[in-house]
């Protein structure tokens, strides 16, 4: 598999590949943070919106009055306290 990051590229003297070409993309991108702080926010963004757009369809599919869908209410998820590792030592013997 070719990495396209090192794939020969004109940087308006000369050609260059492999780690060359890679370095050039990289400071030409702003960096090595800046490409993973830019990749990271399209990712969530469409995570985001992937969620947003799944939880928006699912209300519409129960909203709708053509649907079959029947709305539940449920109770809230209560938590359970903790126990400390003392209690759960007590408990086993």
């Amino acid at each position: 598999m070719q990495d396209s990051w090192c794939s020969s590229i004109w940087d308006g003297t000369q050609f260059l590949s492999g780690a060359a070409a890679r370095e050039y993309r990289l400071r030409m991108a702003g960096g090595v943070e800046t490409v993973i702080r830019n990749t990271s926010r399209k990712a969530a963004e469409n995570a985001t919106r992937e969620a947003l757009e799944t939880v928006n369809g699912a209300i519409k599919a129960v909203i709708d009055p053509n649907s079959n869908v029947l709305p539940v209410a449920r109770p809230a998820a209560r938590r359970r306290p903790r126990k400390s590792s003392s209690d759960m030592a007590r408990e086993k013997k």
